[in-house]
């Protein structure tokens, strides 16, 4: 196998008795430099963060059907999200600074990440439903979450809550990364993560254009900002206009 062509078919294709001649010529053609390992690292970096909208794609996905009337939660624990952008320029610029070679940098929001209060909020206005109240996780992983995947008539509902248990512990957990090392060298650039807040109605966007992951969008539409705004129900996703205080 080469390439994965089949060595036949190689066999065929270099021994074939009666070649077709080539139609037109070669003018206008012209080959395309190999790019350098830094831009397929960032290409394949957001890439990725289009294909998988990460931890949040889930929870968001149930909040918007209604699944969540209560969450195992502390209001006060930080959701450490970042833009892909940021990730692609940190690496970019760290690789361009020679005394950062042989370094080890977190690429995360560190002390300004946001928290599960500020992301339910965020989650409330733009789905245009009431807060899920939060709930110490202990009393409800115990009593609660059993009582409403049992109460639930919608079928959606219940598997929703089921799947979503994965990823309750993320809503109480501490962690806080230590970022400061990574500030301090990207300080003179002037790459630094945007807050959540800024850009959380665009990747709602982007997650209902793409249904949730269930439909690939193009690299260059992404890149371009050429995904559609889906409206849906008016109970889920209300029209911008019916929005108030949209964060940008």
């Amino acid at each position: 196998m080469v390439d994965g062509i089949a060595a036949v078919e190689l066999a065929s294709l270099l021994l074939d008795p009666t070649p077709q001649p080539l139609t037109g010529g070669l003018d206008g053609w012209r080959a395309e430099p190999e790019p350098d390992g830094m831009r397929l690292l960032i290409r394949g970096a957001r890439d990725r963060a289009r294909e998988q909208l990460g931890l949040l794609r889930w929870p968001l996905r149930a909040f918007a059907r209604g699944a969540y009337p209560a969450l195992p939660a502390r209001r006060g624990a930080p959701v450490d999200v970042v833009p892909v952008d940021y990730v692609a320029d940190a690496i970019f610029a760290l690789s361009q600074a020679p005394e950062a070679e042989g370094g080890t940098y977190h690429l995360t929001a560190g002390a300004d990440a946001t928290n599960v209060g500020e992301l339910v909020e965020l989650a409330a206005e733009r789905f245009g439903r009431p807060a899920p109240r939060l709930i110490t996780p202990g009393v409800y992983r115990r009593v609660v979450h059993p009582l409403l995947v049992r109460a639930s008539r919608d079928q959606r509902h219940r598997q929703a809550l089921a799947h979503s248990e994965v990823f309750f512990p993320y809503f109480a957990m501490g962690v806080v990364y230590d970022d400061r090392r990574s500030r301090v060298a990207l300080h003179a650039t002037g790459v630094g993560p945007t807050p959540l807040r800024r850009y959380f109605d665009r990747l709602v966007d982007f997650a209902l254009a793409a249904e949730w992951g269930r439909r690939p969008i193009p690299r260059a539409g992404a890149a371009e900002g050429a995904t559609p705004r889906l409206a849906g129900p008016p109970a889920q996703v209300p029209a911008p206009s019916a929005r108030s205080g949209v964060r940008r």
